[in-house]
Formats: C-alpha cells, structure tokens, sequence
C-alpha cells in the first residue's frame, strides 16, 4: 500500500442529519399544502392516451400519450404532471414504458466500530473546534472513517464498483466479509488502533448510480419530471435539485440556485446535457 506522504483537508466542511432534513423539507411541505402518505408504494406509473376513445389497447402509436398518474398499494393516486424522485426504484417504474433515466442500484455498506483503541484518534486535537479527527478518506480503494464521539466510535465504508452487481435487494444486509477481505486489512495498516476490532450492527443501502457523470438528472418526459441518479450525494444535492425540478416545471430556461447563481435547465438533462464529471479521486492523495 503506498505510504501516505501529504493530506488535503476541507476547512469548511461537516456533517448533517439526513433524519432531520428530510422532516424539515417534510414540514414545508405540509405548510403548501401538500400531503404526505408513509407507508404507500408506488407500484407503476399510468400511461393513456390524452385523448381516450374508448378502444382497447390504447394508447396508440397515433395517439398524444400522457402519464396520468401512480398505481399505489392504496389504490390510484392522479396527476396532472408526475414527479419521480424515486431514486434506485426509478428503472422499475421506467423500463416497462420504455422510458431510459440511465441509473442503476448498487449496493454500499456501513460498519460501525467502536473501542477504547480509537480514543486517541476521536479526541484528536488539531483539526477542528471538535477536537476530534475530521472525516477521513484513505487513499487505498477510498476506505472512509467518519467519526462519532457520541457513539466513541466510527462508521466505516469503502465503495467497490468495480465487482459489486448492479441489483436491487428488497432488504439488503450488510456482508460482513467484505469488512473483514477488504476493508480491515487496509484499516489497520494505515491505522493499526483498529486492529481486533469488528463491526457492531452493519447496514446497507443503495445508491442510485449515475455511472456516466455521477452528477443528478433532471429532466423532463411529456408531463413527466425526474430528478434522479444522486449517486450517493442527494442529500448535499437537495436543495439545487429541488430548485432546477421546480424551474422545469413552471416552464423555464434558468434555475436559480442558493447564493443567486444561475444554471440551464437543460443542463442536467439528457438532450442537452453539459456537465462535468463529479469526483474526488482518493489516490491523489497518496
């Protein structure tokens, strides 16, 4: 493994609480108006003809199609345009109308760590007004620690794209020896506290991968808008997203981001797509 010579650190970085924004953005809704129903699954999407004549078997290649609404486990759920922020479960409801939003599910793991070996490394002074270490990428295959002092701890992941399917599992798990063959034998070379120690409680989840740019789409498909492929980023992502979603469907050209900056529309679509490649290559750091 190669020796760790220099270090980049982001001195106006942090964490936040997927928990707590999720009920913010939930709570603003509420206050528009909007309903929210747990608990309900979005079983397929409705398509018919704009103009229904009553025929079996429409619509037709002839006739204007239009995505009337959801079929739900709660029954039909009518729209006049359809958003589909659906992330990993979006190629289900997409593929059987032949509609490509180019995003697969692939699975990612975290381990959480704890023991009294990794004190030091949670109460080290330096980095922050925290006086804890920062999260931490190693420059090996992308291993990352994320402290949590509440918990005297760590969660610990590491990305492998290249070997892990795309799938999607109803309830995924996480694979313990993928920490054990993968991730530990780096862990502890570069930082041997955590020798002899094993995850507590693993989880899994996926993300839903946008493997040409890793950068969201969001575009529009007749009275369909999609905002997908977050690529494991939706969370920092929300906000412009949410802000681009909502300029295509009042019709317009510009989105205007937070701070007054302006983007296309068009640019995170699929007709018109300009984007670079979102990454941060952990081996320029080693």
């Amino acid at each position: 493994m190669p020796s760790i010579y220099k270090g980049v650190q982001g001195l106006d970085c942090g964490t936040v609480s997927p928990d707590l924004i999720a009920m913010f953005y939930e709570d603003e809704f509420k206050k528009l108006g909007g309903e929210v129903e747990s608990g309900t699954e979005a079983k397929s999407l409705r398509l018919e003809a704009k103009r229904k004549l009553g025929l079996p078997g429409e619509p037709y290649v002839w006739q204007e199609k239009v995505f009337s609404g959801v079929e739900t486990n709660r029954g039909f759920i009518e729209a006049d345009t359809v958003v589909l922020a659906t992330g990993v479960r979006t190629p289900r409801l997409l593929d059987p109308l032949g509609v490509d939003c180019l995003i697969k599910p692939q699975k990612r793991q975290i381990f959480p760590v704890h023991g009294k070996p990794l004190e030091r490394l949670l109460n080290a002074k330096g980095f922050n007004e925290h006086d804890t270490i920062p999260m931490t990428i190693l420059p090996r295959n992308g291993v990352i620690l994320r402290p949590l002092r509440k918990e005297k701890g760590f969660w610990v992941q590491a990305g492998d794209g290249l070997g892990r399917p795309f799938s999607l599992e109803e309830e995924p798990m996480a694979e313990e020896p993928f920490f054990n063959h993968n991730i530990y034998p780096i862990l502890t070379e570069y930082l041997p506290c955590f020798t002899n120690l094993r995850p507590a409680d693993p989880w899994a989840g996926f993300y839903d991968l946008n493997s040409v740019d890793s950068t969201p789409i969001i575009t529009r498909v007749g009275n369909l808008i999609m905002a997908v492929g977050m690529s494991g980023s939706g969370l920092m992502k929300s906000d412009a997203v949410g802000r681009v979603a909502t300029a295509i469907f009042e019709g317009k050209e510009e989105a205007a981001l937070f701070g007054g900056r302006r983007i296309s529309t068009s640019q995170l679509g699929l007709t018109n797509r300009s984007v670079g490649k979102e990454e941060l290559e952990s081996d320029s750091l080693s």
